[in-house]
């Protein structure tokens, strides 16, 4: 019986490790740094379709570690704990709304999730480099967003059936 826990306990932690590295690896040979500072990535199409097809508790760990060693490995130190909060909390969001998941309007939580995520990587950079910068923010993350959101939406129908796969 010890055993048997064990063994669940050690693969959870290697599921978690291996979603964390998806994360990370995309988010990172996915970007394209802006002048201005910051990078466009696609990390967002990968944390959002972890968010409904792999147990809450994995995704939740996984994509807060995997964006922020991304952040850490592409030089971007001081937006690491904001990322880790934010990839966090749209994982939150997918993961409240996901029963609009499976009907027809399966595309909402991850269009909120893109919304949110531009609005409070704008209240960051208003933050950490002042006011002004919170539209130049949304102009430039919102093109994340958009992407992350029509990918992640064409990508969930052929997802789903990874769902019942990845909660072995």
């Amino acid at each position: 019986m010890i055993d048997k826990y064990h063994n669940r306990k050690i693969q959870t932690i290697v599921k978690i490790a291996l979603y964390a590295a998806i994360v990370a690896t995309v988010t990172m040979f996915t970007s394209v740094q802006y002048t201005q500072g910051g990078y466009f990535n696609l990390g967002d199409v990968v944390i959002m379709l972890l968010a409904v097809t792999v147990p809450f508790r994995h995704a939740i760990f996984a994509v807060s570690i995997g964006s922020m060693l991304a952040d850490l490995l592409v030089g971007a130190l001081h937006y690491t704990i904001f990322t880790g909060v934010i990839k966090s909390l749209m994982v939150f969001l997918i993961f409240v709304l996901r029963k609009q998941v499976k009907g027809k309007f399966f595309f909402i939580p991850f269009l909120l999730s893109s919304i949110m995520m531009v609005l409070l990587y704008g209240v960051v950079d208003a933050v950490l480099l002042g006011g002004y910068t919170f539209f130049a923010s949304m102009l430039t993350n919102s093109v994340q967003g958009v992407l992350g959101f029509v990918i992640t939406s064409i990508a969930y129908p052929f997802s789903i059936k990874l769902r019942d796969y990845l909660e072995d």
